[in-house]
């Protein structure tokens, strides 16, 4: 990725992943799942999508 000067950026990218649980009494449980994923994807290292306590590369997605 380039940016307006033609300067290389580098970007990492993390992301949480979770499905909406049945038994899901509060509000806010989804959310808080995925923030907590999301976590895990960064403190296993970059570029992962942690997809309910599972890491995905992301080298391994078709981002088209």
């Amino acid at each position: 990725m380039t940016n307006a000067n033609d300067e290389s950026i580098k970007v990492t990218l993390s992301i949480g992943v979770t499905q909406h649980d049945v038994d899901d009494t509060e509000e806010l449980a989804l959310y808080k799942r995925a923030d907590m994923y999301l976590y895990q994807a960064k403190k296993s290292g970059k570029n992962l999508i942690n997809y309910e306590g599972t890491n995905i590369s992301s080298k391994n997605v078709d981002w088209k």
